[in-house]
């Protein structure tokens, strides 16, 4: 399964958070290696993607993305978040 890095950033962006911030709250280095994660050159671990669920308050579930999910509910979801 895919995660859903969109939604993680639109999520994260909406709510005020820096990616300095969130990488502290991960306990990672530097902000280099969450901004990596969220790009999608480095998969987050699933510690990190329970403690994202928390802190972005987005439903556990909502954070993978499946075949079986269309591009209209992805769109959906998103402006949910917004």
């Amino acid at each position: 399964m895919k995660i859903n890095l969109h939604l993680i950033k639109e999520k994260r962006k909406s709510l005020g958070f820096t990616i300095n911030q969130m990488s502290e709250f991960l306990g990672l280095s530097d902000s280099s290696q969450y901004w990596k994660r969220e790009k999608g050159h480095y998969n987050f671990k699933v510690d990190e993607l329970s403690a994202l669920s928390e802190k972005l308050n987005i439903p556990f579930n909502d954070l993978f993305l499946s075949h079986s999910i269309s591009k209209t509910e992805i769109e959906q979801k998103e402006q949910e978040v917004s």
